[in-house]
């Protein structure tokens, strides 16, 4: 994700949802901070008092497997189903670090945040007009939408 999304999306629905500018502010740092956490500190090393934060982001995802795993996943990720075949590699080892498809839990957490959010109307794409953004290609978002690239175990890269 980039700061589009969790610093102004955030701040956005946070403001929408009646939170001041300030309250709106702070989640919307936090939310971004997800992102921005790649580094870790260590306070009061060797003595009772020590701490080690854990990280939420990396931007080496070539590191050991030890380093991925201290990333607190659940902070970034929701996390999907372990067991699911799509959660497998292709050599036949669990991707630990990968969430889901249409997981129970994540459809529990959107549904949850869009009954809270109190949106005025479900929106589907179906109700979408391509129209309005002629540059944007309906066939790939249909096709994107349909999911099937995950029975194919291909990854899907957006940017923007």
């Amino acid at each position: 994700m980039d700061i589009e999304f969790h610093y102004y999306m955030t701040y956005l629905i946070a403001a929408k949802a009646g939170l001041g500018a300030a309250e709106a502010g702070l989640l919307a740092h936090a939310s971004q901070y997800i992102d921005d956490n790649d580094l870790r500190f260590e306070i009061d090393k060797g003595q009772g008092s020590a701490y080690r934060n854990y990280i939420s982001q990396t931007m080496n995802i070539l590191k050991p497997k030890a380093s991925l795993l201290r990333i607190y996943p659940i902070f970034h990720f929701i996390p999907g189903d372990p067991q699911s075949q799509s959660a497998w590699r292709k050599d036949g080892k669990m991707h630990w670090l990968n969430t889901t498809p249409n997981s129970d839990n994540a459809n529990r957490v959107m549904d949850a945040a869009v009954r809270q959010a109190k949106f005025p109307a479900v929106k589907s794409l179906d109700s979408f007009d391509f129209k309005a953004i002629p540059s944007l290609n309906k066939m790939l978002v249909l096709e994107l939408a349909r999911g099937e690239y995950t029975d194919r175990h291909e990854n899907v890269i957006a940017l923007g």
